[in-house]
């Protein structure tokens, strides 16, 4: 087989765009269903409910021990031990007896890891020199995740067993 076919199909084709691109589905559609079909909690006080609005997610952040936020690489989650992270912000709106109180609130809800060379992701994009700037490998495919500094990856099984686990 020709080198340079094989070569030419992998540099568009890497061994983990599924991965990438059914993580960027779920965070760009995905996330939003699931909000949505949510759509509100009710509370224990009678008329009233709060309903969701808009998700928000932001690129990796990190928030340090005097209270700022700053961007943090993946190479610092390694070497700091910390997770690979985006903040996720999510609009609440109070409605008191049927009647929506467009007071714009957006709560912090948690934080989402973050897949490397993904859309959330600061490699998306670099140049070669640009990666090797940030520390890291540029032949690094990405499609896994940073937690607590270690490098973890999930790993497909299609099993055509019927009533296995897997």
């Amino acid at each position: 087989m020709d080198d340079g076919l094989l070569k030419s199909y992998f540099k568009g084709n890497s061994l983990v765009k599924q991965h990438l691109d059914s993580y960027n589905k779920f965070v760009e559609t995905g996330l939003r269903k699931i909000i949505e079909g949510v759509g509100q909690v009710q509370t224990n006080i009678e008329g009233f409910e709060l309903k969701f609005g808009d998700l928000r997610l932001e690129k990796p952040m990190i928030v340090e021990a005097d209270g700022s936020r700053r961007s943090i690489t993946p190479m610092e989650s390694r070497l700091r031990n910390l997770t690979y992270a985006a903040p996720i912000f999510l609009e609440i709106i109070p409605v008191f007896n049927g009647i929506e109180r467009r007071t714009y609130s957006e709560v912090f809800i948690g934080e989402f890891p973050v897949m490397l060379k993904s859309k959330l992701c600061h490699l998306e994009n670099m140049t070669e020199e640009e990666l090797i700037e940030a520390e890291e490998d540029p032949k690094d495919p990405g499609g896994y995740f940073i937690v607590n500094g270690s490098e973890r990856v999930l790993v497909s099984i299609e099993d055509l067993a019927p009533n296995r686990i897997m």
